[in-house]
């Protein structure tokens, strides 16, 4: 039998820290020190009143053991909670949240460390005001005082009050009418310019949800209530572009927003994480630092990094050039895990492409860049050398080859037959699944090693980074790294 070793560090009750975990599982994808952790961050329980069924068999403590035993590696219940102004009555009381979410999730984390991440959150807002977004990680239920329409005041609210903020299904503002134009799609209107809009709600948005669910299965319709895995054509890879090229430092997600007892089966669409460990504060750390991609496939692991200088970076950081353009090296290795249906075929091998956003933030949006690259064969570390500007970023799409997996579902659903007659055969037309990487942003490196930071945050920020616009005078200070402060992830304001 393998040795197990699990290293419990400090955890306070009353101060409310998380447990922090690690143990060595080798069954889990590794690369660099570092592991993939599968997972869904935005699903349902009974306490969103428009989940039906029985409360005992719905609720955050039975939603989690289901999903660990299903295959995931975490999965956050995102319930809905509307503002008290709100058209809908979708809400939770503090006390509920705190007691059958909030807790259930950090006992689960304290007695299955090492092995699941359970994640607390509420999904808050209006489609048709201003969309809907995920407070992952919230302390609390925001406070009766944030109106509907006040998303800055969200953002502003979630900095202290949640680990990171997801924008979901964000093609639902385009298909609900009337939005109200003054709010805009994720209360973009909130804010005189879009540069303001970034420095608002990106202090704490991480992810945008680019797969949200599946056809009919949502709340009701044919794959509502599914088990089978069902595909979901990826619709909202635009929308990705679009938040990128505002200047969000921003990941792709891919969600299935259930409500029902199928947490994390209805789809094997999945987030995919990159962190030191399997516990939640270093999955936390992961998404914050953008190293991240999502996938249609539960079992397909891609690690994208950039050599330069010596040195390798990840998917999400930004690469500091010493020159207006210079030469780098992608570092690709694509390769097949052991999913949740133990299916352990062999998909490879792997056609990458190119996206990159040449002119940077603003102007035209990122696409694909040259030719894809085919045939890349499994487990193989693929060297891509790629000449890159300051203000660019690059991320990959990797599409498998044999794709075999989730063959039912949604597509164009058209066969031609013997006498050459179309129809529909209620299959996908092309069986090989995707995934979409965060991007590696190219920008400055400080000049003589000066920062900029705010005496009331824990960052630290280069002095082109997004952030500091939302420093006010007062606060802001510039020197050498300051000690006790951590690097933020920066990249070039918009």
């Amino acid at each position: 039998m393998k040795t197990i070793a699990i290293l419990f560090l400090a955890f306070s009750l009353l101060a409310g820290v998380w447990i922090s975990a690690e143990r060595s599982l080798p069954e889990r994808p590794q690369h660099e020190g570092k592991v993939v952790l599968f997972g869904n961050l935005h699903a349902h329980s009974k306490l969103s009143d428009d989940v039906d069924g029985e409360e005992d068999e719905l609720l955050p403590s039975k939603a989690f053991p289901y999903a660990q035993q299903h295959g995931l590696d975490f999965l956050a219940i995102t319930d809905h909670h509307k503002a008290t102004d709100s058209d809908h009555t979708l809400r939770m009381e503090p006390d509920e949240y705190k007691t059958k979410l909030f807790d259930v999730a950090k006992q689960y984390n304290m007695d299955h460390a090492g092995e699941f991440i359970a994640i607390p959150g509420i999904e808050w807002g209006n489609t048709a005001t201003g969309n809907h977004v995920n407070l992952i990680g919230a302390k609390m239920l925001p406070p009766d005082s944030i109106k509907d329409k006040e998303y800055d005041e969200i953002y502003t609210w979630a900095v202290a009050n949640c680990e990171f903020v997801q924008f979901n299904h964000p093609k639902g503002w385009e298909g609900k009418h009337p939005h109200d134009e003054t709010v805009g799609n994720f209360g973009e209107k909130r804010y005189p310019t879009i540069a303001k809009f970034v420095a608002g709600a990106g202090q704490r948005v991480r992810t945008v949800s680019i797969i949200s669910s599946v056809a009919g299965g949502h709340i009701g319709g044919e794959h509502a209530d599914s088990e089978a895995k069902t595909h979901r054509e990826m619709t909202s890879e635009s929308n990705y572009r679009e938040f990128l090229n505002m200047g969000f430092h921003i990941s792709p997600a891919a969600n299935q927003d259930t409500h029902g007892p199928n947490w994390g089966t209805v789809t094997a669409a999945r987030t995919a994480a990159w962190a030191d460990g399997v516990s939640y504060d270093q999955l936390m750390d992961a998404f914050r630092a953008n190293r991240v991609y999502t996938t249609e496939d539960d079992e397909l692991v891609v690690a994208f990094q950039v050599k330069y200088n010596g040195q390798t970076h990840w998917m999400g950081e930004t690469v500091p050039l010493d020159s207006d353009e210079d030469d780098v090296e992608l570092l690709v290795k694509v390769w097949q895990a052991a999913g949740s249906d133990g299916d352990n075929t062999n998909e490879g091998p792997y056609t990458i492409q190119i996206i990159s956003d040449a002119d940077g933030i603003g102007g035209q949006a990122a696409s694909p860049l040259g030719q894809p690259i085919k045939n890349v064969p499994s487990g193989t570390l693929k060297k891509i050398p790629l000449s890159v500007q300051r203000g660019q970023y690059v991320y990959i799409q990797v599409t498998e080859q044999k794709g075999k997996d989730n063959l039912v579902g949604e597509g164009d659903d058209i066969f031609i037959n013997a006498t050459g007659a179309s129809g529909h055969d209620g299959k996908r037309d092309n069986p090989n699944d995707s995934a979409w990487t965060s991007p590696v942003w190219f920008g400055t490196a400080p000049t003589g090693g000066m920062f900029v930071w705010s005496v009331n945050s824990s960052k630290y920020h280069d002095p082109n980074c997004w952030a500091i616009e939302s420093i006010g005078a007062a606060n802001r200070r510039t020197g050498p790294a300051p000690a006790g402060k951590t690097k933020h992830n920066c990249h070039p304001s918009p």
